[in-house]
């Protein structure tokens, strides 16, 4: 399965950038009437870094593993590892920012995972609404 959301940001390139490339750090995923990770726990530094996401509700937390960087053309990779929580497995998410003339900033998350127990409307459904919140929160922080 494959989902791929984008929204045109309020806010520079830079500044959603510099939010994004602070892989350890999703303070910013917090307002907005998203609760955010109550604790997260860094694991390394650089490409194979771990973000170890504990959410509210969730008895095991969520470890996103770094797997590309490239500040230059502003996107990054990372693989959301098996948790017997989520409906998800082999996850693969590459978040993709674009600058636009108007000083806005076109961020684009491509996402592809398989889902034994989810139809891929259902999946989809999921995944824009994360990203979508995602997009709101980062586009706060960065004004």
């Amino acid at each position: 399965m494959e989902v791929i959301v984008e929204k045109t940001l309020k806010a520079p390139i830079e500044k959603i950038w510099a939010l994004c490339a602070d892989f350890g750090n999703i303070d910013w995923f917090k307002g907005n009437g998203v609760p955010g990770a109550e604790k997260v726990e860094v694991e390394g530094e650089g490409i194979g870094m771990a973000r170890i996401i504990h959410m509210a509700g969730f008895d095991e937390p969520i470890k996103e593993v770094l797997t590309r960087m490239d500040p230059k053309n502003y996107n990054y990779s990372y693989d959301i590892l098996p948790n017997p929580l989520m409906p998800f497995t082999d996850y693969k998410a590459t978040g993709t920012l674009t600058a636009l003339a108007d000083g806005s900033t076109k961020a684009t998350w491509r996402a592809s995972f398989e889902s034994d127990t989810l139809s891929a409307e259902d999946a989809n459904a999921i995944m824009t609404g994360t990203y979508e919140s995602m997009f709101s929160c980062l586009e706060a922080a960065a004004r």
